[in-house]
């Protein structure tokens, strides 16, 4: 019941009051481990000697410890101090070390697999979670979670089973031929050495997606030097997939978990504004070519294309941040090279013409620069899918881009959207009916509004009385 209580109070949307606590949730997470390094694991061979009355921590009890930690592993939360949640995903990192020497210690007295406190599956999702913070932006955060990893993997009594490919990943962060007095070797808080040797390991695939999940945050960041390290990291590690001992698998891989990241975090701006600029940055540099000019063959190739667009779709719909959707222009962008004209046609110029006619004005204006800046540098992307003489048309069509003021009214008097829909004739693009009109105006909206006001003033005259 301790347990439970204390994995309560320290879950991410957990409440002191009617505001969320960092203190508090980090707190919890130390009172967690404190509870299980005092209480202990006492074996069934330790017990006939014991009295009846021996407090001991079971399995159920241990599962919940370690879910704790690991959801605390997930606490982004912030305030006017910064990133709080990293005080929580911290003291969950030297945690999950304390649990996971604890349970392991306490297995090599176990004789069957169903009484075992520590398994495979577990031992993957705390080597995964402490590589995904080794990933990420924050100097101290990657600290600690190089530091808790050097300790699982140089410990020898007991030491660490179940971990997937162990010799290279060992290789691969430097402690294949250290002994654990000798860890601490690397500076984890610098980015340049730490990015690199992360992405050596990400030829294991049951931790792929948790360290890509890291480094996207960082590749998507704020900090100069940690965005330049964790771009570089990344784009090394894909060029090297397509050299000669390389393998299409890794660009079909790295795909696949970039849609699995749109879907699991779906409209979190602190996950999909960097996962946007993510995806430009590879697109730009070609390290997704093999994934969006593909041959319908069955593969991927052919899916990835469409499945992004959807996502872009679906993340612009009702969006009301101005970065994540000039974001989403600049990926449609980068997608304008794909092989697949019914992509193109259905999908990516539709968005574009979409986001032409965008609400904000930024945002139409970014679209129209942007895209006027793409047919300079390669006009063949839509000359296909004119109508209209292709030379002649493109040149207008351009010539609107360059000339209308984008962050004018859409209706009139500026009329943007007019100009929107003759860009779209231009260049070939099928807009419904819907789509030239745009959203219909309310007839009820300004009576709506005089009625709020006699609602208020009536409320001022009876307050007046």
């Amino acid at each position: 019941r301790i347990l439970r209580t204390l994995a309560d109070a320290a879950k991410i949307n957990s409440k002191v009051g009617d505001e969320g606590d960092a203190e508090t949730r980090r707190n919890a997470i130390l009172s967690i481990v404190g509870v299980c390094e005092e209480v202990g694991i006492t074996t069934a061979s330790d017990n006939v000697e014991m009295s009846s009355n021996v407090v001991s921590l079971r399995k159920i009890n241990m599962t919940t410890a370690f879910d704790a930690l690991l959801a605390s592993m997930e606490d982004y939360n912030t305030d006017r101090r910064g990133d709080v949640g990293s005080w929580c995903r911290i003291a969950a990192m030297n945690g999950l070390v304390s649990l996971t020497l604890m349970a392991v210690a306490a297995d090599d007295q176990v004789d069957d697999d169903v009484s075992r406190y520590f398994d495979q599956r577990l031992c993957v999702m705390v080597i995964g979670a402490l590589l995904k913070q080794l990933s990420e932006k924050l100097d101290n955060v990657r600290l600690c979670a190089g530091s808790c990893l050097e300790k699982l993997l140089l410990n020898k009594a007991p030491s660490l089973p179940f971990v997937p490919r162990r010799a290279v990943l060992e290789e691969a962060l430097g402690v294949a031929s250290i002994s654990y007095t000798e860890r601490n070797h690397v500076n984890w808080a610098n980015p340049a050495v730490t990015f690199p040797m992360v992405m050596k390991a990400a030829c294991i695939d049951e931790l792929f997606e948790y360290i890509i999940s890291g480094l996207v945050i960082s590749v998507g960041g704020l900090t100069e030097s940690v965005t330049k390290a964790a771009t570089s990291a990344m784009l090394d590690w894909t060029r090297a997939s397509k050299g000669p001992g390389g393998s299409n698998a890794c660009a079909a891989k790295l795909s696949e978990a970039l849609l699995a990241l749109f879907i699991r975090h779906r409209r979190d701006g602190r996950v999909i504004l960097p996962l946007l600029k993510t995806l430009d940055v590879l697109l730009s540099h070609g390290s997704l070519d093999i994934m969006i000019m593909g041959k319908e063959d069955g593969v991927n190739g052919v899916r990835f294309p469409s499945k992004l667009m959807s996502e872009l779709w679906q993340e612009c719909k009702g969006c009301t941040d101005v970065q994540r959707l000039v974001g989403s222009v600049s990926v449609a962008l980068g997608l304008l090279v794909c092989d697949h004209a019914d992509i193109i046609q259905q999908d990516v110029l539709p968005f574009l013409m979409t986001m032409l006619a965008h609400r904000y004005p930024r945002v139409r204006r970014w679209t129209a620069e942007q895209l006027y800046v793409r047919l300079l540098e390669d006009g063949s992307v839509v000359s296909t899918y004119a109508e209209q003489d292709t030379s002649s048309s493109l040149d207008q069509a351009m010539q609107l881009l360059l000339e209308v003021e984008w962050d004018d009214s859409l209706d009139s008097p500026g009329n943007v959207r007019n100009s929107r829909n003759r860009v779209a004739d231009l260049m070939g693009i099928r807009l419904s009916d819907k789509q030239r009109e745009g959203p219909r105006q309310s007839k009820n909206r300004e009576k709506a509004a005089v009625d709020e006001f006699e609602s208020y003033a009536s409320l001022v005259d009876a307050a007046g009385r």
